[in-house]
């Protein structure tokens, strides 16, 4: 499937919902699994190309390919570029890493630190593992996950990105978050084991209205102090 997705206060909300209701017809793999195993099957579900559109017109368009309606991200390329290029062929290194740095969550960081993706486009495939290794292409595939996968995902990141308020919010900081997902939203919607079949999106109103009772437990503590945060940054309660 073929998604646009606008790096542009006016148009990511709609845009951003249009991909949410996509992930239902993403399904082909059974879901409730982690994100790895959702993308080990990759070759059983259906792909998702999201075409992610900054500022300057085809110049600054990147295409994110994604698997699954969990939307495990894959590979990208340009409107110049012939074929996908993968992130890595070792889908450990697909995974979040303590040391890793992106950007502010902030739409002009994103479209930047994105973008730098461009320049790698045309080396040669025998470099395409030199560069995995490399900060500044890392940096690009982190913003890729966060636009077209995190931020589909839960509506807290996509509130983050559009508040005035939070203009200094790290990647980091939302680290918890990103790790969670999948845990935060069957506790959140009470959804058992992995037989669903498709996790939901969290949504901020359903946490302000549900979150207190459905996330209690030690081991969502920290989970859930961190929406708590979040929630009074964006004032909604």
């Amino acid at each position: 499937m073929d998604f646009l997705l606008r790096l542009d206060k006016k148009f990511l909300h709609e845009d951003l919902e249009k991909i949410r209701e996509g992930r239902k017809q993403l399904c082909k793999t059974v879901l409730g699994q982690s994100q790895s195993a959702q993308g080990g099957a990759g070759e059983e579900a259906q792909r998702a190309h999201i075409q992610v559109a900054g500022t300057g017109g085809k110049e600054n368009i990147i295409i994110l390919e994604a698997v699954g309606s969990n939307l495990w991200m894959e590979g990208f390329q340009t409107e110049k570029s012939e074929k996908i290029i993968p992130f890595s062929q070792d889908r450990e290194e697909l995974r979040y890493k303590d040391n890793d740095h992106c950007c502010l969550l902030e739409l002009s960081a994103l479209q930047s630190t994105l973008g730098k993706l461009r320049s790698y486009v045309k080396k040669p495939k025998s470099e395409q593992k030199k560069l995995q290794s490399d900060k500044t292409y890392r940096q690009g595939f982190l913003a890729g996950v966060f636009v077209a996968s995190e931020m589909v995902r839960n509506e807290f990141l996509e509130r983050i990105v559009l508040a005035d308020g939070l203009r200094n919010y790290t990647w980091e900081k939302a680290l918890l978050l990103y790790r969670n997902w999948e845990t935060v939203a069957k506790r959140l919607y009470c959804i058992e084991g992995g037989k669903s079949e498709m996790i939901p999106v969290i949504r901020v109103n359903d946490m302000a209205a549900m979150g207190a009772v459905r996330l209690r437990g030690e081991d969502m503590k920290n989970i859930w102090e961190c929406y708590q945060e979040l929630l009074r940054c964006l004032k909604i309660c």
